[in-house]
């Protein structure tokens, strides 16, 4: 990982040297003018002997889509090198969407269709725009191109008779997002188009009108769940109480009851459980997940992600290994509670730490609890899974009421140096809260009310407190090469609090003796260049998408 960014990145620089080394010509000098047509011209030959794999290579550390754009339309000798990765994933803009450009692309002799793997239509089309576009895709795209579909837009009438069409010319279709209107689209159900879809969202915001049950019966390849649900605007269509706990228990366990069908349908008894890979829930109560359970062998899950629901802890005490020696297949674990409702953790609930210290192998573990105390492990039961996790993005807010709860920066450190694996790592600290008087800040935070200096501004010293945290955890977790430490903004008098982001360096004495040190990076994207492959600064927890960390290694 690490030799692969410094390779791009010197290689990146040396182009951008080459490109850039032409002299500016002035009427007087002669020479320098032939100078620079030299240099342009002796960069053009030397990009252009390269093999063709290796200028790929070079354009594949282009982290962005515009920093592609740009590289195509400024290096000649680059631009064919390009286009498979500028075409791979095309996004259609939420506004001002044009058909013309489109139809342009769809163009047979454009050398960059054959290279389309993924299509994007994002959820703020309006009018007529949607249709057109579904039929444009659906019609002119090359057959059995695209891998994954995600169309976040309701579907009118005649979009409907898009979708077996685009289902029928992409057989390697392996993932489709029809967001809005997957449980309405009955002609898709009858096409015969889905054997291969391997991913199914199903978003859902007003009432469902069409048993979902009726849907997964017709995808035997379907191993990725997504439900994700609007549950104020599904109440409201329902007549139901949104800030009542019970009313939104309700609607969740009707929501699970549309989706997987009752347990016994006319009489007989429903199909066996749903085998699947990664299961993604949003937005649901989950006090009464009964039907989920049984139309769910949870046990078999690789990925689970829980994000802004309730009572998370209920539906993890009834996950259990199996098998003899009892295992579980579990390695991408996201929790996220909701921000409406704030729950506090009993002194006797240990249920959470049970359920992490039940098995092993998570690799990757995203939890955000600022709202619910009992979604947070304590350190003891994080370690549990010290040899194998990969990847940590930790929440760590607490007040002064609860500071008993917190996690204790000292027994963190320990925790974290025993995770060997550990590549990847956002820590996100408490809201804090600074004054001058040492008392104020002590009331909030111990820790960061020690030897506050009265002649030092406080956000200095906290600075200087963070970056040394950054550079205990580098080196005691020799696989990460950057790390993000920091919270919510937050300003309280001088101080301006943001997240904070370090990549590793080296610090080297007079006798030659050297040791790690935190450099700071003055934004994400900085430290993203450092480490091109990183993926937890895209980690939004309170966003309004859902996270998929982990989907590129379980399809």
């Amino acid at each position: 990982m690490a030799w692969k960014s410094i390779v791009g990145l010197l290689l990146y620089q040396r182009i951008l040297t080459a490109i850039h080394r032409r002299a500016v010509p002035t009427p007087t000098t002669s020479s320098i003018l032939h100078a620079g047509d030299s240099a342009a011209l002796a960069t053009k030959r030397s990009l252009e002997g390269l093999p063709f794999d290796i200028r790929v290579l070079i354009t594949s550390f282009m982290s962005r889509q515009k920093d592609t754009k740009s590289l195509m339309l400024s290096c000649r000798s680059l631009y064919e090198a390009s286009i498979p990765r500028f075409y791979r994933t095309v996004t259609f803009p939420t506004q001002d969407f044009d058909t013309d450009p489109l139809v342009a692309m769809l163009n047979p002799d454009n050398q960059g269709l054959q290279h389309i793997r993924h299509i994007e239509v994002e959820s703020d089309l309006s009018g007529d725009s949607p249709d057109q576009l579904l039929h444009l895709l659906a019609h002119l795209l090359p057959r059995d191109s695209l891998v994954t579909f995600s169309f976040d837009c309701s579907l009118v009438s005649d979009s409907k008779n898009a979708l077996p069409i685009l289902h029928q010319r992409q057989r390697s279709l392996r993932t489709a997002r029809v967001s809005g209107a997957v449980l309405r689209a009955e002609s898709v159900l009858h096409a015969g188009g889905l054997q291969n879809i391997t991913l199914l969202h199903i978003h859902i915001h007003c009432s469902v009108t069409k048993p979902g049950h009726e849907l997964l019966r017709s995808l035997p390849a379907l191993k990725h769940l997504e439900i994700r649900v609007e549950l104020p605007q599904y109440c409201a269509a329902t007549d139901r109480d949104f800030d009542t706990a019970s009313e939104r228990g309700y609607a969740s366990e009707e929501i699970f009851v549309a989706v997987f069908g009752r347990k016994f349908v006319d009489g007989c008894e429903a199909e066996a459980a749903l085998k699947l890979r990664s299961l993604s829930l949003c937005g649901l109560n989950l006090t009464n997940s009964s039907r989920l359970l049984e139309a769910v062998d949870l046990s078999r899950l690789h990925s689970l992600v829980l994000q802004r629901c309730e009572n998370i802890t209920k539906l993890l005490a009834s996950v259990k290994p199996t098998g003899l020696p009892s295992r579980m297949s579990l390695t991408n674990l996201v929790l996220v509670a909701p921000e409406e409702w704030h729950v506090d953790r009993p002194k006797d609930d240990e249920s959470i730490d049970d359920f992490f210290k039940s098995f092993h192998g998570l690799e990757s573990l995203t939890i955000y609890g600022q709202s619910d105390e009992t979604i947070r492990p304590s350190c003891e039961a994080v370690a549990a899974h010290r040899d194998t996790l990969r990847l940590l993005f930790l929440s760590c807010h607490w007040s002064g009421e609860r500071r008993a709860k917190c996690y204790d920066a000292d027994v963190l450190q320990e925790c974290l140096s025993q995770c060997t694996q550990l590549e990847e790592l956002a820590i996100q600290t408490p809201a804090i809260l600074l004054e001058r008087e040492a008392e104020s800040v002590r009331q909030y935070h111990g820790e960061f009310a020690f030897d506050v200096p009265d002649t030092q501004p406080s956000h200095v010293w906290i600075d200087e407190k963070l970056r040394l945290y950054a550079t205990e955890y580098l080196t005691q977790s020799p696989l990460i090469n950057t790390i993000s430490i920091g919270s919510k903004e937050y300003e309280f008098g001088d101080v301006t609090y943001l997240t904070s982001y370090y990549t590793r360096g080296k610090l080297t004495d007079a006798y030659g003796a050297t040791k790690t040190v935190a450099i700071e990076m003055k934004t994400k994207y900085e430290a993203q260049d450092i480490e091109p492959v990183s993926t937890i600064y895209n980690i939004e927890p309170l966003d309004g998408g859902l996270l998929r960390y982990g989907y590129k290694h379980l399809v």
